[in-house]
């Protein structure tokens, strides 16, 4: 993968913003009720308390903590964004990142998460200094 012009934004970017927009409407099934999934709720649950965590011991957290960068495809570049957990650091030269995983299923979880994690991984090691 051919990536470039990586970089830490805010979630309240406007670019971010129309992505998540425009995703959500092409994701939204027509003529169903939304759903609450318990494990997503979870989820929820446990970033926001190892955010916490994360606060209490670093003292503060970086507020810019979507990826934003362009993927090489076969028409060109195309921008893309990765939400993270957290961030540590200044957003030019981030300590490290944060990305939680919860697993419902034994086995399943684990490895349905690998993907996406080495997809993050692979950006963000080519991101120097965001």
């Amino acid at each position: 993968m051919h990536y470039r012009q990586q970089s830490l934004i805010d979630p309240q970017d406007l670019g971010y913003r129309r992505f998540c927009r425009d995703h959500k409407l092409i994701n939204q099934k027509i003529g169903t009720p939304a759903t609450i999934d318990p494990t997503v709720v979870l989820a929820e649950e446990v970033e926001l308390a190892v955010r916490h965590c994360l606060l209490l011991h670093f003292g503060s957290l970086s507020p810019h903590r979507i990826l934003s960068y362009e993927q090489r495809n076969a028409w060109g570049y195309q921008r893309r964004y990765r939400e993270l957990d957290a961030v540590v650091g200044d957003r030019r030269n981030p300590q490290f990142f944060v990305e939680i995983k919860s697993v419902t299923q034994r086995g399943r979880g684990l490895k349905t998460g690998q993907p996406p994690q080495r997809s993050r991984k692979s950006v963000g090691d080519r991101c120097g200094g965001c």
